[in-house]
């Protein structure tokens, strides 16, 4: 269907007079990325709507569709799956992906999960803290020296700090947070060569939250260990080169939702810690912090939606619900909005200026192709959401909110593909949607193997 539409889509975008721009830029538009800068449009914006449209249709189907089978969904997501199109390696990629070597990593990595699988049948708490503690190893090799030219966004801005440019006054590609921590670097005289290892820390780190999350959201205790080693495979090795080589990939810039993700399931949803996170966040972490403010606004209008119609039908009135919401709520929008005017009174503006200068030029834009595995993903957001929806009332208030939370995350985290489509980005921002994955899985064996505190649950091994 988005095809049917993608050329009034694509074509929705003012290009910018020649005269405007720099011959470095000019270049870069006709030049070095000839093959990759194909204007989209507003098709970040169509697609981001078109999710959520997905995930409200599963709403509905669940409350006027009564006693529905989840396997028919299923049934129709796998058929979907096989049309989409896409195999491995994928032809959206920026650069090659040494199609010839991979049967041999695709065995490498089978074999190795296969390993887990099997140790898994043997499953003893401190295992997984086993594993994370061997998984720390890789996560500290380099394979290669850093990019001299991604790490500049990094340190020049950091440069500028101490040596007394006014914040208004500094361009900051990725934001204050990463050139703020590199500014210690050079306040500390730390060798730079060293702040690579930040980068390697947050993979590892990322891999920790992801699993302290799992291991306390799960029923099946086990997928936790199962979803630790395919988020480590995927964050560690999804590149051409390594994680932290070009610092722009690593967790430390885009995976900070799996912490408003684990403090809202320690705190809950509406404590004031999950607003003060995304002020900060704002403020700090500009581009994400948006985008995360943004998934928190539309997580809770999507919980209000879930609360109007019940599985069975029922309404809930309206204007009660409303206030319901703003009494939770309220501290937190306000915390949000706080942080945007402290994000105004330091930069002198809200948007990023590098995401308003990449979106206006287009540069290295690109659109999603008929073959990206992002079809792939819509089908795993919506199947997940329609399953919570149909088992609503077979967990618990926290398990749910999380779960919205989540999807609200997940959804607004793609922002980063939607914006440059370069497949090589949905690896990188593959994190929470294998979250997403594994809470199908839970939810579904949840189903099978209602929660009993003194029958053991285990996936295969009752």
């Amino acid at each position: 269907m988005f095809y049917q539409f993608a050329e009034l889509i694509w074509n929705q975008w003012t290009p910018p007079k020649p005269e405007t721009l720099t011959p470095t830029i000019a270049y870069g538009l006709t030049g070095l990325y000839t093959n990759q800068t194909e204007p989209d449009g507003i098709e970040a914006f169509v697609l981001h709507g078109s999710m959520w449209v997905l995930v409200g249709w599963g709403l509905i189907k669940t409350v006027y569709l009564k006693n529905w089978s989840v396997w028919p969904a299923v049934g129709l997501c796998v058929l979907f799956f096989f049309r989409a199109g896409f195999h491995p390696p994928a032809d959206g990629f920026l650069f090659g992906t040494g199609v010839r070597y991979y049967p041999a990593v695709l065995v490498g990595l089978s074999a190795f999960v296969a390993g887990v699988v099997w140790l898994s049948s043997h499953y003893k708490p401190w295992h997984a803290w086993l594993w994370l503690a061997a998984l720390a190893v890789p996560c500290f090799i380099a394979g290669g020296r850093p990019s001299d030219w991604d790490y500049s966004f990094v340190f020049a801005p950091a440069y500028a700090l101490v040596s007394g440019i006014s914040i208004k006054a500094i361009y900051f590609q990725y934001d204050l947070l990463l050139s703020g921590l590199a500014a210690l670097f050079f306040k500390w005289h730390i060798d730079l060569n060293y702040f690579q290892v930040l980068g390697q820390a947050s993979v590892w780190i990322f891999c920790v939250l992801i699993f302290w999350w799992a291991k306390e959201v799960f029923q099946a205790k086990q997928l936790a260990l199962y979803l630790l080693v395919v988020v480590f495979i995927m964050r560690l090795f999804p590149y051409y080169t390594d994680t932290y080589a070009e610092f722009q990939m690593s967790p430390l810039r885009l995976d900070w939702w799996i912490v408003v993700a684990l403090l809202a399931w320690k705190k809950g949803t509406d404590h004031w810690s999950v607003g003060l996170l995304l002020a900060f966040l704002l403020v700090l972490h500009r581009s994400f912090g948006i985008f995360y403010s943004i998934a928190y606004v539309e997580y809770i209008v999507l919980t209000m939606g879930s609360e109007l119609l019940g599985p069975s039908g029922q309404k809930t009135k309206f204007l009660p619900l409303v206030q319901t919401y703003v009494r939770r709520y309220a501290i937190n929008v306000i915390l949000l909005g706080t942080g945007l005017i402290v994000t105004y009174l330091i930069f002198g503006n809200v948007l990023s200026p590098g995401m308003k200068i990449y979106q206006s030029l287009k540069i290295g834009f690109m659109r999603v192709a008929p073959t990206s595995f992002f079809w792939y993903i819509i089908g795993i957001i919506a199947l997940t959401g329609a399953t919570l929806f149909r088992f609503k009332e077979e967990v618990s208030l926290q398990y749910r909110e999380a779960v919205f939370l989540l999807m609200a995350l997940t959804i607004c985290n793609l922002f980063y593909f939607l914006g440059r489509s370069h497949e090589h980005n949905l690896p990188n921002t593959s994190g929470p949607v294998f979250v997403l994955l594994f809470v199908w899985i839970d939810l579904l064996w949840r189903k099978k193997c209602p929660y009993d505190p003194s029958v053991e649950c285990s996936i295969g091994y009752p």
